[in-house]
């Protein structure tokens, strides 16, 4: 007989929403079937018993002091309830973080190639076409970009870099004399160089 998924007494917030998602998910059941689960006396919202409760009919053991202090954290009402479209929603953004594609971690040694392919990867993976790129390393659209712009579009796109490895970045590319930023369009254009390359 297979060992039933256990959620630990000391998980975290984060973990006990991600144990009801894949819960829910083993069994085959829509998110919405939470609050049938778990609101089994139709109160309109879940406490720690009822989420137990439900958690044991999928097949898992949460135990029901961890869920009770879930619930008060969350509880609107201050009740030690959550009511059941605040659940869902919570459920539905755990499902989104669960099924994003993990994020990709720049170490500070790595090359600028490595910069480029995980920038040029991602603008893949989400249909942007490389001009895009100009509206987020330059958001407010002054024609310039710099390394700060070029770490928060990356952290954006789900890749993360370093401060201080982004600005350096800029300043082996830049004609600036400075050397924090360079023109918007020649960011574009220099990504546009590489892909061909890479």
């Amino acid at each position: 007989r297979r060992r039933r998924p256990t959620v630990a007494d000391d998980a975290t917030d984060e973990e006990v929403l991600e144990a009801i998602v894949k819960a829910l998910h083993a069994a085959e059941r829509p998110l919405s079937d939470a609050t049938i689960l778990m609101d089994a006396d139709n109160k309109g919202s879940v406490g720690g018993k009822g989420i137990a409760d439900g958690m044991d009919q999928l097949g898992w053991n949460m135990p029901e002091g961890r869920a009770s202090d879930f619930c008060a954290a969350f509880s609107a009402a201050g009740d030690g309830r959550i009511a059941n479209p605040d659940f869902l929603k919570m459920l539905g953004d755990a499902e989104r973080k669960l099924l994003a594609p993990p994020r990709v971690k720049l170490a500070d040694d790595c090359s600028d190639e490595a910069i480029f392919r995980a920038l040029l990867e991602k603008l893949d993976e989400n249909g942007i076409p490389i001009p895009g790129v100009a509206g987020l390393v330059d958001p407010n659209r002054t024609g310039n970009m710099n390394g700060v712009n070029l770490k928060d579009c990356l952290s954006g796109l789900g890749v993360d870099i370093s401060q201080d490895r982004a600005c350096e970045l800029v300043k082996d590319y830049t004609m600036d004399p400075s050397g924090q930023h360079m023109p918007t369009k020649g960011f574009v254009a220099l990504l546009q160089a590489q892909s061909k390359k890479l």
